[in-house]
This record gives C-alpha cells, structure tokens and sequence, in this order.
C-alpha cells in the first residue's frame, strides 16, 4: 500500500468504450488504496454502472449527448470516485430538475449494492455523486 494518494480525472461521453476504461481506472486506483482483487472488480464495475446510467439518464432527459466529469481518487485505506455533470453549467430549467431527481434514483440503487458510502448532492440542476470504498481490515486467524 502506498502513502501518497493519487487523483485522475477526465471528462466521458455516452459510449461504451470510454466507459469501459472506467473500469480499468477504478481497478488500479483500488488495487493503489490496498483493497483486495474481489472489491477492486465490484467496485470497478459498480463505478461503471454508475456512470453508465447517468449519461443515459441526462441523455434522456435533455434529449441530446450529455457528458460527466469523473474524478478517480485513491488513498491510503479508500478510493473516492466523484461524478458530475462536464462543463461545470449544469443542466438548465426542467431538464436540470429531472436530472437531479433521476441521479438521485442512481444514488439509491447503489446505496443497496456493495459500494460503502453513496453520496448524492443536489446542485441546482446539477448533481454531485461520490462512491467509496474502503478497505477490508487485515484479516487475523481464529485465536489472534
């Protein structure tokens, strides 16, 4: 494990190939963070869920192509994944709103999956969502 966190970020549109490297980008920053071969795939998957179903949703919603800014942090014990909308505008009038409420639904439906901590932050129209998870503790034989 090292002591020293690193961050990566970019910017993704609605397509499948960018979506995943997601994937690969959450596996090293996990396999970096200390956790363990099982939680670095689930987590890298769940991330790409994630950002799989709010560009659907923007899309949907706003009727053209959508893009999030992704944000990938890992620390000693922890990696953070932080998704919002590109450009730092948002989403204007009914769209922004209806985005807000759908993201939100996203947030919900990770809250009950194997994601430790789901934050979901209301911007008016627009969103802030951050995944983490943490490292399992060392595990001590029976009698320890």
């Amino acid at each position: 494990m090292h002591t020293k966190g690193g961050r990566t970020e970019c910017t993704l549109r609605n397509d499948p190939r960018l979506i995943a490297g997601v994937g690969a980008v959450v596996s090293y920053a996990a396999s970096r963070a200390g956790l363990v071969e099982w939680d670095q795939t689930e987590f890298a998957a769940l991330t790409e869920e994630a950002c799989r179903e709010t560009l659907l949703t923007l899309t949907r919603i706003s009727e053209r192509d959508q893009a999030v800014q992704l944000a990938v942090s890992d620390y000693p014990g922890r990696v953070e994944v932080t998704i919002e909308p590109a450009g730092g505008k948002g989403i204007r009038g009914l769209h922004g709103r209806a985005a807000v409420h759908a993201v939100e639904g996203v947030c919900r439906t990770l809250q009950r999956k194997n994601v430790d901590r789901v934050l979901c932050e209301s911007l008016p129209h627009s969103f802030r969502m951050k995944l983490i998870k943490y490292c399992a503790g060392p595990k001590t034989a029976v009698g320890d």
